[in-house]
């Protein structure tokens, strides 16, 4: 059968855009499809997706994905994508902070 392109909306963690950029590139150029991302940080997608404003897929934290499931808003199961982590620097010379809480 035929295949229409479609427009596939987004919601993404800001924390996503750089290493998703390449990957929607390469999907739109070997489709007919579009995507169409909002960018947000937890403070803005969370009231956006609580809102009936629609969407296709989101890409958020695994805490938010779990918290959106439970109240009806995401249907499960959630696909964990990736893993972060945060490091810290600390300048030669300098003590290093207490960071264990």
């Amino acid at each position: 059968g035929h295949l229409c392109a479609a427009e596939i909306r987004i919601v993404a963690s800001g924390a996503t855009q750089d290493a998703l950029y390449k990957v929607i590139s390469d999907f739109e150029k070997s489709s007919s499809h579009k995507i169409d991302v909002t960018w947000a940080g937890a403070a803005i997608y969370r009231p956006l997706l609580s809102s009936d404003k629609p969407f296709d897929a989101v890409i958020i934290t695994s805490a938010d994905a779990d918290t959106f499931i439970q109240s009806g808003k995401l249907r499960a199961p959630k696909v964990a994508l990736a893993k972060t982590g945060i490091g810290v620097g600390v300048r030669k010379g300098q003590p290093r902070p207490d960071i264990s809480t």
